[in-house]
C-alpha cells in the first residue's frame, strides 16, 4: 500500500476495518506474526520501548510548548486563513529546534474558537497535550498593517514567561513569525545551533503578495477536497508568478500534485511533476526541510523507497520535530523492515501530535504483531478516545 492511500501517508485516512477483525487476521497469519515478533526481540530487550505506554512526567519538561491557534481579531472571517497560516508557520519554525518539543498544528486546532460553554482552562489543555508552556496569540489585520499580540504562559502556574506586541506593515509579517519563534526559544532557554538559528531567520520570500497567496493556498489544500485542491494549485502558481524563487510555493504545489494522483485518481505522471518541483525548491533553498519531505513523499509513491529514505534523513536533520517528516521516517522504517525504528518514530509522532488517531493506531498494530496484547489494547484505546468520527470509532470498537 503506497502512502497517502490509507493511514500511513500525509493526509491519509484510517482504513475502514474493525480492530477485532484485524486481530483475527493477525492470529490467522501466525507465520507473519512469529516473524515480526522475532524482529522485535531487539526492541523489547534492547530499547525496551514497550515498557512504558505513555510518559508519566512527575515534572513536565519546561522545553515543551503548544502554539494555540492565533485568534483572528475583528469580524472579517475572510482573514481566518491568515491566523491559521501563521499558527502553522510558527509551529514549523519551532519544529526545526531539536531541543524543543512543539505540538503539531493538527493537535492544537481542536482548541480553536471553542464555545464558551465548553472552553477548558490552559492547565487542562496543557495536561491533554503534555506540555509545560502555552503560547496564546491574536492577530488583527488592516489594509496594510498587522497587529500581533503573543503571550507565553507557564501552564501550571498561569504566569507569563514572555509577551510581546507587534504593529508592523503587512510585508513584515514573516519577520514577526521569526521573532516569535526566536523569543520562545530564548524564554525557554533552548539551545540553538548556528544552523538552526540561520534556518529560523531565513525568510522564504520578500514578496508579501506571494506569501499571502501561499497561505491562502495552504488553507484550500488542508480541506482535502478535489475542487479545493485545484484552487490551491492555482494559488500556488500565482504565488510563484509573484516570486519565482519562492521555494515553499513550489513545495506546496508539489504536494497538491501528489494529491491529484494519490487521492483523486489523476494520472501518475503528476508524481514525477511533484518530484521535479521539490528538486526545484531544493535548488532555490537547500535548507528547506519541507522540500526534502515532499520529494520523499513523491518518490515513495513511485516505489523508489531507498531514494525517498535519503531525502527523509535530510528533512529530519533540518526539522527534527516536524510530525509530517517523522511520519515519513516511520513509513521508511516500515518499508525496510526496521520495526524498532518504526515504533520509535510512531511513538515520537504521538508525542508531537497527541490528538491524532493515526499514530496510536499504528502503534497498536505493531504491538499486535509482536504479541504485546496488553500494550496493544492501551494504544487502541487511545486511538478510540481521540477518534472524532462516530462511525469510525464504532468500527474500532466492533
Amino acid at each position: 500500500m503506497r502512502p497517502g492511500r490509507a493511514i500511513g501517508g500525509q493526509g491519509g485516512a484510517i482504513e475502514a476495518v474493525s480492530w477485532r477483525a484485524q486481530r483475527r487476521w493477525l492470529s490467522f497469519r501466525s507465520g507473519k506474526k512469529i516473524y515480526l515478533a522475532g524482529a522485535l526481540i531487539a526492541v523489547i530487550a534492547g530499547a525496551a520501548v514497550f515498557i512504558r505506554f505513555f510518559p508519566t512526567h512527575a515534572v513536565l519538561d519546561r522545553k515543551s510548548v503548544a502554539v494555540l491557534p492565533f485568534d483572528n481579531v475583528g469580524d472579517d472571517t475572510q482573514n481566518a486563513y491568515l491566523s491559521d497560516g501563521i499558527t502553522a508557520e510558527v509551529i514549523f519554525q519551532l519544529s526545526r529546534i531539536a531541543d524543543l518539543r512543539v505540538i503539531s498544528r493538527d493537535s492544537v486546532l481542536r482548541y480553536k474558537a471553542m464555545p464558551a460553554a465548553t472552553r477548558i482552562s490552559m492547565r487542562e489543555i496543557a495536561g491533554e497535550l503534555e506540555v509545560a508552556t502555552l503560547l496564546e496569540s491574536n492577530i488583527q489585520r488592516s489594509t496594510d498593517r498587522s497587529k500581533v499580540r503573543s503571550v507565553l504562559y507557564d501552564a501550571n502556574s498561569g504566569q507569563q514567561i514572555w509577551s510581546q506586541s507587534y504593529d508592523r506593515e503587512m510585508n513584515d509579517l514573516l519577520g514577526i513569525q521569526t521573532d516569535v519563534a526566536e523569543s520562545i526559544a530564548a524564554a525557554l532557554r533552548v539551545t540553538l545551533s548556528p544552523d538552526q538559528r540561520d534556518n529560523i531567520q531565513r525568510q522564504p520570500t520578500s514578496n508579501p503578495i506571494a506569501y499571502d497567496l501561499y497561505l491562502r493556498a495552504n488553507e484550500y489544500y488542508a480541506l482535502r477536497h478535489k475542487n479545493d485542491n485545484e484552487k490551491a494549485i492555482t494559488l500556488y502558481q500565482k504565488a510563484i508568478e509573484q516570486d519565482p524563487k519562492f521555494a515553499l510555493a513550489y513545495v506546496g504545489m508539489a504536494n497538491a500534485y501528489i494529491e491529484r494522483a494519490g487521492r483523486y485518481g489523476f494520472e501518475e505522471f503528476w508524481f514525477d511533476s511533484a518530484a521535479d518541483l521539490c528538486r526545484k525548491a531544493i535548488g532555490l533553498d537547500p535548507g528547506q526541510a519541507r522540500a526534502y519531505a515532499g520529494l520523499a513523499r513523491a518518490l515513495n509513491y513511485k516505489g523508489l523507497d531507498q531514494q525517498a529514505h535519503e531525502q527523509t534523513v535530510i528533512a529530519l536533520r533540518l526539522a527534527p520535530n516536524d510530525v509530517i517528516t517523522n511520519r515519513r521516517a516511520a513509513y521508511d522504517a516500515e518499508m525496510s523492515g526496521r520495526v524498532d525504528e518504526q515504533y520509535a518514530f510512531r511513538r515520537k509522532c504521538h508525542e508531537l501530535d497527541p490528538n491524532s488517531v493515526e499514530d496510536p493506531y499504528w502503534l497498536a498494530r505493531i504491538c499486535a504483531w509482536a504479541g504485546e496484547t496488553e500494550t496493544m489494547e492501551k494504544w487502541m484505546g487511545r486511538a478510540i478516545k481521540v477518534e472524532n468520527d462516530p462511525q469510525q470509532r464504532s468500527l474500532f470498537e466492533v
